[in-house]
C-alpha cells in the first residue's frame, strides 16, 4: 500500500469544485473591494426565509429540540412530507418510505452510493446540474452524458435513451423542472420515458427540487405517479431550498422503495448521524403553514423572468423560454471566435470572464452544464433594479464585439 503523503491528491484529482462556489466567492471578494457586481451566477433565492419558518426554528431551539434524533429524520416531518406527496404529487409513501437528508444533493449522493457499483453507468441528459457528474464519479460509477437538442427544448427523448442504454446502465437522472434551461416535461413526454424505463428495469432519480417554481399554465408531474409499476424503480428527490428560500438550512428528502430508504438510513447513521431537529420541525411549519409566501416569490420570479427574457431576445440571443425554475440559458455561439476590443473570445469561459472583468456581471459558462456555446443566468438572486442594470451592462458588452 502506498501511504506516501499527497497520494490522495491523485486519487481525487478528477474532483472539481462546484462552479458556483468559486464564482460566488469571487463576487463576494469584489464586493468587499467596493466593486459593484451584478450576480447572475448563483442559484440562491434572493428572498429571506419566511418569518414563520424562522420563528418556528427559534421556538423549537428554546424548547430543547437541540439533541440527537433518528438518522432517517423526525416522524413529524416524514408524516408531513407523506401528506404533501399525496396532495401535491398523487404519490402515496408511508413514513418508512421517506428519509430526511442533508439537502436534496445529499439525497442524490446517498442513492448513488447505495445503488451504483464500480463502473456502472448513470445516464445524465445535458445540459445538466453540474453536481450530478461529481457525485457519480465519487461513488465510482461512470456518467454517460446524452446531449439533448435545442430543437426539443433540451428534453430527453425515448429515442435517445434507446441509443444510450447498455447492460451497464444502472440509473437515469431526470431533473424536472430543469436546471439550467428552465424547461418542464409534459405528462406525455414523461409517460413515453416511463414506458421505456420500466421495460428496461432501470432505476431513476427524479430530481423535483424546482417543482413549485412554475410559470404561466405549466404543470408539474412527478415521474413516479404516472404508472403504478414504475414507482418501485423511482427515487423521488425534493427539498426546501428553492421553494422556501432555505438553501442554507440544508434539508432535503427522498421517497422510494422501503428497502432502499432503510439502507440510506443506515448509511446516514454511519456518516452524518442525524439532521438538526429544530430545523426539521421548522420544515414541518414550512409545509403546514400558509403557502402565500411561495406564491409571492413565484410571482416576483415571473416578472423578473419576463423582463430578462425580453431584454435577451432584443439583444438577438436565442434560448428556450424558462417554464420553471429560475434560470435562462442563452446561446452565445455567434460571439465565439470573434474579438472583443482586440481580444479573441475562444469559448464561453472566455466570454464569462471578460464580462465579469469589463462590465462586472457574473454568470456561469455552458461547459459547467455540459454544453459549450451557452451561458446560464439566474433571476433568483437579483431584484428588478439589479436585473435592469445587469441587462444594460450585458447589452453594452455585446455591442463591442467584432467579427
Amino acid at each position: 500500500m502506498d501511504n506516501r503523503p499527497g497520494q490522495f491528491k491523485e486519487k481525487f484529482s478528477y474532483i472539481k469544485p462546484a462552479p458556483t462556489l468559486p464564482l460566488s466567492q469571487k463576487v463576494k471578494d469584489m464586493k468587499k473591494q467596493g466593486i459593484n457586481v451584478i450576480d447572475f451566477g448563483t442559484g440562491d433565492p434572493g428572498f429571506k426565509t419566511p418569518e414563520s419558518i424562522i420563528e418556528s426554528a427559534y421556538s423549537h431551539m428554546k424548547d430543547g429540540h437541540t439533541h440527537y434524533t433518528s438518522s432517517s429524520g423526525l416522524l413529524e416531518l416524514k408524516d408531513e412530507i407523506s401528506k404533501k406527496l399525496e396532495h401535491d404529487n398523487c404519490l402515496h409513501y408511508s413514513p418508512e418510505e421517506i428519509v430526511i437528508t442533508h439537502g436534496a444533493k445529499g439525497a442524490i449522493y446517498n442513492i448513488l452510493k447505495i445503488l451504483c457499483n464500480p463502473n456502472d453507468e448513470v445516464i445524465v441528459p445535458a445540459p445538466f446540474y453540474p453536481g450530478y457528474l461529481g457525485m457519480i464519479k465519487l461513488v465510482g460509477a461512470k456518467p454517460k452524458v446524452i446531449q439533448t437538442s435545442a430543437d426539443n427544448n433540451f428534453k430527453l427523448t425515448t429515442s435517445q435513451l434507446e441509443e444510450s442504454v447498455t447492460d451497464k446502465t444502472r440509473l437515469i437522472i431526470i431533473n424536472n423542472p430543469t436546471n439550467p434551461t428552465g424547461t418542464v416535461y409534459s405528462r406525455k413526454e414523461l409517460e413515453a420515458l416511463v414506458s421505456y424505463i420500466f421495460n428496461k428495469k432501470i432505476y431513476v432519480i427524479s430530481d423535483e427540487i424546482y417543482e413549485k417554481l412554475l410559470f404561466g399554465e405549466k404543470k408539474h408531474y412527478s415521474l413516479a405517479s404516472l404508472n403504478k409499476d414504475i414507482k418501485d424503480l423511482v427515487l423521488t428527490v425534493n427539498g426546501f431550498s428553492k421553494t422556501y428560500a432555505m438553501t442554507g438550512w440544508r434539508i432535503g428528502y427522498a421517497a422510494g422503495p422501503e428497502e432502499i430508504i432503510s439502507t440510506i438510513t443506515k448509511l446516514q447513521s454511519q456518516s452524518l448521524s442525524c439532521l438538526s431537529p429544530f430545523i426539521q420541525l421548522a420544515c414541518v411549519e414550512a409545509l403546514k403553514g400558509d403557502q402565500t409566501c411561495v406564491k409571492d416569490m413565484v410571482s416576483c420570479y415571473s416578472k423578473r423572468r419576463d423582463y430578462m427574457c425580453d431584454r435577451l431576445s432584443k439583444m438577438g440571443l436565442d434560448f428556450p423560454e424558462p417554464e420553471g425554475a429560475f434560470y435562462v440559458f442563452p446561446n452565445i455561439s455567434n460571439f465565439l471566435g470573434t474579438k472583443y476590443t482586440g481580444k479573441v473570445v475562444n469559448d464561453s469561459l472566455d466570454f464569462a470572464n471578460l464580462l465579469l472583468e469589463e462590465e462586472k456581471v457574473a454568470l456561469l459558462f455552458g461547459p459547467a452544464f455540459g454544453m459549450e456555446g451557452y451561458l446560464r443566468l439566474t433571476f433568483a438572486t437579483s431584484n428588478m433594479q439589479e436585473i435592469e442594470e445587469g441587462m444594460d451592462r450585458l447589452e453594452r458588452f455585446l455591442t463591442k464585439f467584432k467579427d
